[in-house]
């Protein structure tokens, strides 16, 4: 019931806080059909625990982590959610939310964004013309993603 209020409010907003527990709340879902094949560990650092990003632009990826990164024989999988403010040259700063995942991993050269993937990017977009995500993976060792939030005074 939680997810499904999250997903439906209409608010285009949230927390990193409540981004990642709504990550850990389909995580904990998932485990219930999984079991001990995935574990989680959530690093939220309390400075960017209320910073405003857009709402579902961390589950995705923690989906296709799920989805596409679990083995089909078994084998666990460690995700880890990380969450860091990172201070830039010119003063700046910069949001960044970290998906990591143990699992199989891709070729991400030959395997272009799905609808999912391309949906995040608009409302980073949205949320900040220089904001996007780059994706780091190695078959057989697993994917890592970063989501970057250029931040303005507005939103620290």
């Amino acid at each position: 019931t939680k997810l499904f209020r999250y997903i439906c409010n209409n608010d285009d907003t949230t927390t990193v806080a409540r981004e990642y527990d709504f990550a850990v709340q389909y995580l904990e879902l998932q485990k219930l059909r999984f079991g001990d094949q995935i574990t989680y560990t959530v690093m939220v650092d309390p400075a960017v625990a209320d910073i405003q990003i857009p709402k579902l632009v961390v589950q995705p990826f923690v989906e296709n982590c799920v989805v596409h990164g679990m083995e089909a024989d078994g084998t666990p999988i460690e995700i880890i959610l990380h969450s860091m403010l990172r201070r830039e040259e010119n003063g700046g700063k910069t949001l960044i939310l970290e998906i990591v995942d143990t699992g199989v991993g891709y070729d991400t050269a030959s395997t272009p964004p799905g609808v999912g993937l391309t949906n995040v990017m608009q409302r980073l977009k949205i949320f900040h013309e220089r904001s996007h995500y780059e994706i780091r993976s190695t078959p057989g060792k697993g994917t890592t993603v970063r989501i970057l939030l250029e931040m303005n005074h507005e939103n620290t």
